[in-house]
């Protein structure tokens, strides 16, 4: 096949606008993400060159071209302008744009061509440097060929991946709907021969009363009576309400986030982001070198509950459990921690915090200006309204609970192969297109393996996305689930 240098059918537009104009900005977005109007900006007048450019035009990021920063300019941003960091070039009539597109995505490329980037400070891939680069050039029938194949495959990856994303979306519901569902009762058959609620609530009451004469736990006022208003649905015969602050040792303490240092000690403070998912993750954590008390609160312990106090709109309130025990970390200022008193089950409580109705309260009382950084206090924590059922029940709708998310995680997974499926039929049709060569630019070696098998990965994504998955998998898993939400019901 035919090579030439991309100086040979590239030429760079160098026509100055006169009168440039900040409602009319290019800018070409990260990860071949294609070319838009740049959202306007306040300018100093004159302070910058611009150029106008024209649809059909090849443009580039210099600083990002490594990061995916290229495209072609659409048809309706024909007249708009950037400077000379984003150039244009017009293509040379044995070419299509999007012939070197393409090329760049193939293996992607593009992200081997850092090296060809000059500067100290800040590191720009120049005209020079990129007309360096040696493309395929077959004639434009042969390119229209291959163009429209790699088209039609990326309009059948396209549908696929709406549906993947709606099968996301339904899983996410799918799991919310679990955990309302569990906490209203829905979920299991009460059983009359349970120890009901109310008998068990006062035995906690009993509990606690014990401990604070025992003086291993203080006394606190007592909790504010719960009004109808604050029930946000109907209970099972058998249930209470109740407070949070009912049920656990203290109220609830905010942690302590001293500095950190860059050398191992004996203490570990753990950041926001170990908790951010609901499954606490140990290896989030940064040294710190406080002299912290043995017997201090900060030390997170074995069925402590960990919430975040302080996040966005969306994270506020996610809670955890530490179910492993821990030697040698504490919690960070950013969260607050419960314990429940032992004849609570842990996990139901976790699962109370995680529903759909207490992350909407929790949303709802969070305080601050903004959406990225939203509070909750201690006592809003401390006053949530728990549903609770009897003892025994509260055992049965946390192993229904955990066998439908079990469910849920196996749903996820499919998908998650599906969208690898996708990325590989991209990468298969692309590579079936340039052939299998090896380049050098410039001193960088670009390999590229043939796929030879197209056809093969393109039947192998279509039957997953629209068959195995949705149409197997995917209903046996929806259907075994409903199985399990239906026993003894």
């Amino acid at each position: 096949m035919k090579y030439v240098r991309l100086k040979e059918i590239l030429r760079e537009s160098k026509i100055v606008s006169d009168s440039p104009n900040p409602d009319k900005r290019i800018t070409v977005k990260l990860n071949t993400g294609g070319v838009e109007k740049r959202v306007l900006k306040e300018e100093a007048e004159g302070a910058t060159k611009y150029f106008i450019r024209h649809k059909g035009q090849f443009i580039y990021g210099k600083q990002n071209l490594f990061k995916g920063a290229f495209g072609i300019v659409p048809d309706e941003l024909d007249g708009f302008e950037s400077t000379s960091d984003i150039p244009s070039f017009d293509v040379d009539d044995s070419c299509y744009a999007d012939w070197i597109v393409r090329y760049l995505q193939c293996n992607k490329l593009y992200k081997k061509l850092e090296g060809l980037a000059k500067g100290s400070s800040s590191k720009r891939i120049h005209p020079e440097q990129l007309y360096n680069i040696e493309i395929p050039l077959p004639n434009k029938d042969v390119q229209k060929t291959k163009l429209n194949d790699i088209k039609n495959v990326e309009v059948i990856v396209k549908e696929s991946l709406l549906n993947i994303n709606s099968q996301e979306k339904y899983i996410t519901l799918l799991r919310q709907s679990i955990l309302q569902q569990a906490i209203e009762g829905k979920l299991c058959e009460q059983n009359p021969d349970d120890e009901p609620a109310n008998i068990f609530f006062k035995k906690i009451q009993e509990e606690k009363e014990k401990l604070i004469s025992e003086r291993k736990i203080k006394k606190h006022k007592e909790s504010n009576p719960i009004n109808e208003v604050e029930k946000p649905f109907e209970l099972p015969r058998g249930w209470v309400w109740c407070r949070l602050e009912d049920i656990i040792f203290q109220l609830p303490q905010n942690g302590y986030s001293p500095n950190r240092v860059d050398y191992i000690t004996n203490t570990k403070v753990l950041t926001l982001t170990a908790t951010t998912r609901g499954i606490l993750d140990i290896n989030q954590y940064k040294y710190v070198d406080d002299n912290i008390s043995k017997a201090s609160h900060l030390w997170v312990k074995q069925g402590d509950i960990l919430i975040q106090r302080s996040n966005s709109i969306d994270y506020v309130g996610i809670a955890c459990l530490c179910e492993v025990d821990l030697q040698g970390y504490i919690y960070p200022d950013l969260m607050m921690k419960l314990q429940c008193l032992p004849s609570i089950n842990l996990k139901f409580i976790l699962l109370c915090l995680r529903s759909p109705y207490i992350r909407n309260y929790f949303r709802n009382k969070a305080s601050g200006t903004s959406n990225s950084m939203k509070k909750i206090t201690q006592g809003i924590v401390a006053n949530t309204v728990i549903p609770l059922p009897p003892f025994a029940e509260q055992q049965r709708i946390v192993e229904k609970t955990e066998r439908l998310m079990a469910l849920c995680d196996k749903l996820e997974q499919e998908v998650k192969k599906v969208k690898s499926y996708s990325s590989q039929l991209m990468e298969a049709v692309l590579q079936e297109a340039f052939g299998s060569e090896k380049r050098s630019i410039q001193g960088t070696i670009i390999e590229y393996v043939s796929k030879p098998q197209l056809q093969q990965k393109q039947m192998q994504f279509t039957a997953a996305a629209r068959g195995n998955v949705k149409e197997s998998t995917w209903n046996n898993l929806v259907a075994r689930a409903l199985e399990i939400v239906c026993e003894d019901n």
